[in-house]
């Protein structure tokens, strides 16, 4: 339960940084603009720089740096098609969190959450056309340890049976 806790709060507090860092948060004015054109695609402002754009069926394998403990990318989706994001570790020993939101990390549209997640995938069926923006938050399995390791981190399509 101590791990949930401070991957919640790790979590939190990374939202509060990102704010701080990139401005104050879409209008309401811009929000309902957005809606009404049918895109998800807001202003990028509190996505990371160096935030990686995941192609399709071309996953990526990363390294955990010790420093930080999430790493958020981006994928172009079309409203209604379903997605698969997979996570797989494959070397080290740390727990995981994905989350999949809107650009502007204000509506998530799926994720998975849980103090002994280790890898797995999820479907998401995104509402509209647009880029989205991808979590990937890690702990060590031991406490008070900095997660080390590598990931490797796709999409595809599914195609309904």
């Amino acid at each position: 339960m101590r791990q949930a806790y401070k991957t919640a709060l790790a979590g939190a507090g990374l939202l509060v940084a990102l704010w701080l860092l990139g401005g104050a948060p879409q209008s309401e004015t811009l929000r309902a603009r957005s809606a009404l054109q049918g895109t998800a695609t807001p202003p990028a402002q509190e996505l990371p720089p160096d935030a990686k754009t995941l192609e399709l069926d071309k996953p990526l394998t990363e390294s955990i740096d010790p420093n930080t403990s999430i790493r958020f990318y981006t994928f172009n989706a079309k409203g209604g098609q379903l997605y698969r994001i997979t996570l797989e570790p494959t070397s080290g020993t740390f727990y995981t969190t994905t989350t999949i939101m809107t650009l502007d990390l204000e509506t998530i549209i799926g994720g998975t959450i849980g103090e002994n997640l280790i890898s797995g995938s999820l479907v998401v069926r995104p509402p509209a056309d647009g880029t989205y923006a991808i979590s990937v938050e890690f702990a060590d399995i031991k406490e008070n340890s900095p997660a080390t390791g590598s990931y490797e981190i796709g999409i595809s399509l599914v195609q309904p049976k």
